[in-house]
């Protein structure tokens, strides 16, 4: 095979690939750290696999300036070796890129002495072949998409045991986007609405595993597609799907192994439950005390997995909030309270609180929502963003900047909850 184009042009094109080749790679996989680069018909494309995401990139097409294919055939290569050797030379430089079937050389037409060589092979890496069609597809807003993961991402669990809980749910409908991830004891929930920034050729579940995510999620932030299409094909007998291909203008993404026959919690429960006792509370105000007391919780404890708890105690009578942690070591800090109709104990993990902060919508109100009965449903706490000064009913949405809205809702597992 033999190539030319500019070193920019591949530099920039190529680090997707790299990146998959080399992050988050399957246990043992053969293909991993490889990238293989296809010179055929005028153009040049990179794939690699890492045993859970692939990616193929296109890296020139044919006719572009100072780009063209001399020779058709492939080469297979180390992607952090590759990357290093065209690291070498400038972004401006017009290289010659030939393989002989063992080693790959990379030439400065500019100069003939700057040059690097590296080992190849013409074994390609293994990429999935992709269903011949599909049984749904959405396309939607790049930025709306990678938003709303970023909304509950750091939500899903890790633990073995629970494998449902180590995916995050997505549900697609027209003009909808609603996206939920959880650990057990707490989950995550966004539903964003508006014209325009999505578009589903029917109701739609994606489920994708926090194995696949991190890769995934890099990928798609780096491309330059405003808008890309997701298709997925259906497994049999369930509501997930076997295949997702997410389709770029210059790049397909494909999960592999993605066959996520899992039963997935029914979050509803708690979300359209009635609920009886309500509490608004400024984040940024009870944020102070929060960090404050999590402070109580020393590196040395951490190290010994014993666990932080809080308790948050609302006196609806007095409209304080006074949050106690014990941890060997005590704090109480009192807040005040906006609104509140009852009195009520709730206590959970202190990161569960610490994230409401940090991992919330900034400066704004939270109203915390109870029901007042015995049932296993009251040890949970609905915690609706954007709220409100008074108790309402809502709606507690968020109008971001392309006009779409976003409502937000976190629910937390007491670990001892009484009235």
């Amino acid at each position: 095979m033999k190539f030319k184009t500019k070193l920019g042009t591949v530099r920039e094109n190529v680090s997707q690939v790299v990146y998959c080749a080399s992050s988050g790679v399957k246990k043992d996989y053969a293909d991993g750290g490889k990238l293989t680069l296809t010179a055929k018909d005028g153009a040049l494309t990179a794939t690699s696999n890492n045993g859970f995401v692939a990616i193929s990139k296109q890296l020139f097409a044919k006719g572009d300036i100072d780009s063209s294919v001399e020779t058709d055939g492939s080469v297979t290569l180390s992607a952090i070796d590759f990357m290093a050797s065209i690291k070498g030379f400038k972004k401006d430089s017009i290289c010659t890129f030939s393989f002989d079937g063992k080693t790959f050389t990379i030439q400065d037409i500019a100069s003939v002495k700057r040059k690097n060589s590296l080992p190849g092979t013409d074994k390609d890496v293994v990429m999935p072949e992709t269903e011949k069609s599909f049984d749904s597809d959405f396309s939607v807003s790049r930025e709306s998409f990678i938003d709303a993961i970023g909304k509950v991402y750091h939500a899903v669990g890790n633990e073995g045991f629970r494998p449902a809980f180590r995916f995050w749910k997505m549900e697609v409908d027209t003009d909808s986007l609603y996206v939920v991830a959880g650990s057990g004891p707490s989950f995550e929930i966004y539903d964003l609405k508006g014209k325009g920034f999505i578009s589903a050729t029917k109701k739609t579940k994606l489920l994708v595993s926090r194995d696949h995510s991190d890769v995934l999620m890099k990928l798609i932030a780096e491309q330059d597609d405003k808008t890309f299409t997701v298709k997925q094909k259906n497994i049999a007998k369930s509501d997930y799907f076997s295949q997702a291909v997410f389709e770029f203008a210059g790049a397909t993404i494909i999960l592999l192994g993605y066959d996520p026959g899992k039963t997935w919690p029914d979050e509803t429960i708690f979300t359209q439950r009635k609920n009886t006792q309500h509490f608004v509370i400024s984040s940024e105000e009870w944020g102070i005390q929060v960090y404050g007391l999590m402070a109580v919780g020393t590196a040395e404890l951490r190290k010994a997995n014993m666990h932080h708890q809080m308790t948050m105690n609302f006196d609806g009578a007095n409209n304080e909030l006074l949050t106690e942690s014990t941890y060997t070591l005590s704090s109480t800090v009192p807040c005040k309270i906006k609104d509140s109709d009852s009195t009520r104990q709730f206590c959970c993990e202190a990161d569960y609180f610490l994230q409401l902060i940090t991992k919330g919508e900034g400066k704004e109100n939270l109203q915390f929502e109870f029901i007042d009965d015995n049932t296993p449903s009251s040890r949970t706490v609905i915690v609706k963003h954007n709220a409100g000064d008074k108790i309402s009913d809502g709606p507690f949405v968020k109008t971001n900047a392309n006009g779409t809205t976003g409502e937000r809702i976190t629910l937390i597992a007491s670990s001892a909850s009484k009235k």
